[in-house]
């Protein structure tokens, strides 16, 4: 994501931009109250992403073509979190949604990603599961430690039983049917063709990141994450 200027937004999907070039990326705005300049006309980079329903959301709208959908439904996503999580913002801002309720410092979530170095992991108790995998694990620690605080912000209210398999995730994720899709910079691009949202991204032929959605009566789960 990205803040500042007339108002913040989140990149709409994972863009490789080649070095010493230019390239315009689709985005949307999380910030739907504001069209006036906030410490300054520059963007920097944000401290959070998108929630993990969002995405999934967004990868259907996406993959049926159907783009022009995708900016309502993140203001939708945006105003029942805001609700679910009993604050308000003036601007409708997700930063300042998820900053208000912030269960865990960025302390807490550095030293647990330190704790736990991985290429990947599976998400449950926030929307439908969903596993995800980087090309190693820095890049991996870099989006982990920007989503978990969106993942608890938005944790499901309703506890199921646990019981949850990652090898039988990653093995649908491997198994899966996959069609090239539109890119947007150096990036190769490829979508799940089942009923499943997923994207995954490579570069010069090598994976780089990709994730995957699961069906959510294959994982009845307790609001924990899991990595």
């Amino acid at each position: 994501g990205i803040v500042g200027a007339k108002q913040n937004r989140m990149v709409q999907r994972s863009v490789i931009i080649a070095p010493n070039t230019c390239q315009p990326i689709p985005v949307n705005c999380v910030e739907e109250g504001r069209w006036r300049y906030s410490g300054g006309a520059r963007f920097k980079k944000a401290s959070f992403t998108s929630s993990a329903k969002m995405r999934d959301v967004k990868a259907e709208y996406m993959k049926s073509g159907r783009d022009s959908y995708i900016q309502s439904t993140m203001w939708n996503e945006i105003n029942a979190l805001e609700e679910k999580l009993g604050v308000s913002s003036s601007t409708k801002d997700l930063d300042e949604i998820l900053h208000a309720k912030q269960t865990v410092s960025s302390r807490q979530i550095q030293e647990f990603v330190q704790d736990n170095p991985c290429n990947g992991f599976l998400v449950f108790g926030s929307g439908r599961p969903f596993v995800e995998l980087f090309c190693n694990k820095k890049l991996c620690e870099h989006f982990v430690s920007k989503s978990i605080k969106t993942w608890i912000a938005d944790v499901d209210e309703e506890p199921f039983e646990n019981n949850y398999n990652p090898y039988r995730a990653l093995n649908q994720l491997l198994m899966s049917s996959w069609s090239a899709d539109e890119c947007v910079g150096a990036e190769k691009v490829y979508t799940s063709n089942d009923k499943n949202s997923g994207r995954c991204i490579l570069l010069n032929g090598t994976f780089v990141h990709g994730y995957y959605y699961l069906p959510s009566q294959v994982y009845h789960t307790s609001p924990t994450l899991k990595v």
